[in-house]
């Protein structure tokens, strides 16, 4: 059984390894979904993550991965999966939205698509995919607690948010007795990267830097961390993925490659562990389609590291 990872200010409780599934669903049958899914489970994996905007970028179209889900969860029992979904992305070519992406009829239509598309009565956990810092917390807050308040969902969290906004989120919903963000969702791997480019108006993405992770460490609140392995930089064929290839990096991957050698796993596995050995919740999500890469990046619960294992990973550059 691996390990369950409660997220504070809510009842749900989910497997320390989560399944990030943007790419579920695309050039495959729902035979291939099944298998993906269920060695997902068969390992103890129970945190299913998806999106609203997900496969807009192929020919089979955004809500691809939802509707994969829901079709397996039709034809599968799985009481203990906890399915987690984002809704208010702004609008890209190919996936119009309006100026407004977080508007309360906004997300409560893209509430009401993913309800549909997973073919389920309510979502357990519901990100906002993107900030709009045209609105304040105080309105995104209200609307999403409405949501709650009408059964569509059951507790909320953020991604690509800010340690300013998300704190400031949480001051007024806790200040309310309302509902706040019990998880925030960045992008964060053992491998260095710098912060995100500046994007247009809305689709800013957020790369952990000190800041974020020392919020983490103060708060408590579970960072669900994507692009979790580094998008293969720790992998023996790696190609050195655009943004991950610097001296920090490649240093903690010779140490992440000492250390599988001595504990008789694979890199990728300690550096899967060393997000989830931290003095915080960490939960990293792996976007796989392999199989084999699954069952590997998997086979990271079980590894441990002490704290000086895992300060010895995270160098520095001087």
């Amino acid at each position: 059984m691996m390990k369950r990872v409660a997220l504070p200010g809510s009842d749900l409780a989910v497997s320390a390894i989560g399944y990030g599934t943007a790419d579920l669903g695309v050039g495959m049958t729902d035979g291939d979904v099944a298998s993906l899914l269920g060695a997902f489970r068969d390992a103890g994996g129970t945190f299913v993550d998806t999106a609203h905007v997900y496969a807009f970028w192929t020919s089979a179209g955004a809500g691809s991965s939802e509707c994969a889900i829901g079709r397996y969860l039709a034809a599968n029992r799985w009481d203990d999966v906890v399915v987690a979904t984002k809704g208010g992305h702004p609008g890209l070519p190919g996936y119009r939205r309006t100026d407004r992406w977080l508007d309360p009829g906004r997300i409560h239509a893209d509430i009401e698509d993913s309800l549909g598309r997973l073919r389920v009565d309510r979502i357990d956990l519901y990100y906002l995919h993107r900030d709009d810092l045209d609105l304040t917390v105080d309105e995104i807050i209200d609307a999403l607690n409405e949501e709650i308040r009408a059964g569509t969902i059951g507790a909320i969290a953020a991604s690509n948010w800010s340690v300013a906004r998300l704190q400031a989120a949480n001051d007024y919903a806790q200040a309310r007795g309302l509902q706040g963000f019990v998880a925030s969702q960045i992008e964060w791997s053992l491998a260095s990267k710098r912060p995100a480019e500046p994007k247009p108006r809305g689709d800013q993405t957020v790369v952990a830097q000190e800041q974020d992770i020392e919020f983490h460490r103060r708060s408590g609140l579970p960072l669900c961390a994507y692009a979790s392995t580094a998008r293969g930089f720790f992998a023996p064929d790696s190609k050195n993925p655009s943004g991950y290839d610097n001296e920090a990096s490649r240093t903690r991957r010779e140490r992440a490659r000492e250390l599988a050698a001595q504990k008789g796993c694979t890199p990728t596995q300690i550096a899967l562990a060393w997000l989830m050995n931290q003095s915080f919740p960490c939960i990293p999500l792996t976007g796989t389609v392999s199989i084999e890469h699954l069952r590997e990046n998997l086979g990271a619960a079980a590894v441990t590291l002490t704290d000086s294992e895992r300060d010895y990973l995270a160098y520095q550059e001087n």
